[in-house]
């Protein structure tokens, strides 16, 4: 049976910091399509705490690559995982690897997905079963590891300004080439966190337009300019 990790409780608003730190350090060619690639690569060369690190924590140093491949070992091995010892180190199916490079959207996800225990997780994580019927009395709602390193995938690959921008789940997709499930789950979580926090839109001076309007979620509503983008 399948495993994940108790871990602590992170607010939304962490798991988006870090992604959006991720876009910071390993800027894409392409304006919403990610390259995670290139972020590893980062977090090899640079390392890991310089691109993300939660106060408080131990310092993880430089992230290790490790290979292998999995039609010479069991069918139903994983992907790719991530270890604590003493240094962080990211162990991936070969053809994983070589698949993001091409931009194939399930290997880009798995990647994303590892990021987000590289950068959100430890060793200090407790492993539990996926049966639901097991983890209801240990694991708290946001303590799943493998819920929070969704999340950031989530995040990564499909920035809720980009969701903002493209309010559809086809050309959501499209333009960030991520599986279609991805584009429809992070377009319905922006637009309940848009519902939730409508209340709380405010007038101000819109970078984009130039105009003193109702800007809700950071995005102007006459020009749908996103304030932390500069003016086109």
């Amino acid at each position: 049976m399948q495993s994940d990790y108790k871990v602590r409780y992170l607010h939304d608003d962490i798991i988006a910091a870090a992604a959006d730190s991720c876009w910071r350090h390993a800027p894409p060619e392409r304006p919403y399509t990610f390259d995670v690639i290139k972020l590893l690569e980062v977090l090899v060369t640079l390392g890991i705490d310089q691109v993300f690190h939660i106060k408080g924590d131990r310092r993880k140093g430089p992230l290790e690559v490790e290979f292998f491949d999995r039609r010479r070992r069991w069918q139903w091995e994983r992907p790719a995982w991530v270890t604590f010892d003493k240094r962080v180190k990211l162990i991936v199916d070969s053809a994983i690897w070589e698949g993001a490079k091409l931009g194939k959207t399930f290997a880009g996800f798995v990647l994303a997905h590892e990021v987000g225990h590289i950068l959100l997780h430890d060793s200090t994580a407790k492993a539990f079963s996926s049966s639901k019927s097991e983890q209801l009395s240990f694991v708290g709602e946001g303590e799943s590891a493998e819920e929070q390193a969704n999340s950031f995938a989530g995040h990564l690959l499909v920035p809720t300004r980009t969701v903002h921008r493209f309010p559809d789940k086809d050309l959501l997709a499209a333009v960030c080439n991520v599986p279609d499930e991805l584009a429809a789950d992070r377009l319905a979580a922006v637009s309940n966190a848009k519902a939730i926090l409508a209340q709380h839109s405010m007038t101000d001076y819109c970078r984009g337009c130039g105009r003193f309007t109702e800007v809700s979620l950071g995005v102007c509503g006459s020009c749908t300019h996103d304030q932390l983008q500069p003016a086109s």
